[in-house]
């Protein structure tokens, strides 16, 4: 059984696509919100479905994801749960759990946003992206990256980029992701499907890490009290998995 959706697609902060895909911002789908803490999801990222990059080619199957024009991923921080929705249209999302989390105090961190600040994305399929940035990704693994092609790699990812192993990770949509706590079988929580009891796991379908300078600081702010620049923790993934047959989301945070 095939783990992913559709084909993998790195996705790039801050870049026009010619498609609506939308980081941040305030989420537009009636029902989300947060039955733990009453809050107002978080949008994360909301992709457009009319991009061919979210589409199977060469099947009878050419739209995965069904009559939806879009795909939110939306999450709670405040509570750090699991938490689960089911996409009920363009509009309106079904929440089904909210599972293992409280809200607390000033977590992740004091004065946390209410919504990240909204700005376009970009999805690129592997070979679709710049030589210099496919070549350390998929073949060259020099550590450290020699200094003349550190400023091209930190240009397109938006970041200092000095060592393979330390620098050198991105945000994903389908495909297989490196997931920092690996693969794992999760069952569609929709006790209305089939999927919930025929034995068929959820499909991966994206990993997005901590990045406070892309947009998402997700578990610290942009800069210490002091308002220094500091290192960040990229290690820490919401992680999210979907039905293929109902549609429904499974949001979960992961670090290492």
């Amino acid at each position: 059984m095939t783990y992913h959706l559709i084909r993998g697609a790195i996705v790039r902060i801050g870049e026009e696509s010619g498609f609506g895909h939308v980081q941040g911002g305030v989420g537009i789908h009636d029902g989300a919100i947060c039955p733990t803490c009453d809050r107002n999801l978080l949008l994360v990222w909301r992709i457009d479905l009319s991009d061919p990059r979210t589409q199977v080619t060469g099947t009878n199957v050419t739209q995965p994801f069904g009559h939806l024009a879009t795909v939110p991923l939306y999450y709670c921080w405040i509570c750090e749960s699991e938490l689960a929705y089911r996409i009920v249209d363009d509009n309106s999302i079904d929440v089904l759990r909210s599972h293992g989390g409280a809200p607390r105090e000033d977590f992740p961190y004091p004065d946390y946003p209410d919504q990240y600040v909204e700005q376009p994305v970009r999805l690129y399929r592997k070979e679709e992206l710049p030589e210099f940035v496919r070549k350390h990704i998929l073949e060259d693994l020099d550590d450290p990256i020699p200094e003349n092609e550190q400023q091209a790699l930190g240009d397109f990812f938006g970041r200092p980029v000095r060592s393979t192993f330390g620098d050198l990770w991105w945000h994903q949509f389908g495909g297989e992701p490196w997931l920092v706590q690996g693969d794992e079988e999760i069952t569609c929580p929709n006790s209305t499907c089939k999927r919930h009891t025929d034995g068929n796991t959820m499909k991966i379908l994206a990993a997005i890490c901590n990045d406070p300078t892309g947009g998402l600081p997700m578990i610290e702010p942009v800069a210490n009290p002091n308002g220094e620049s500091t290192s960040y923790n990229h290690w820490v993934q919401i992680v999210f998995h979907i039905c293929d047959s109902c549609f429904t989301i499974n949001a979960a945070n992961r670090c290492d």
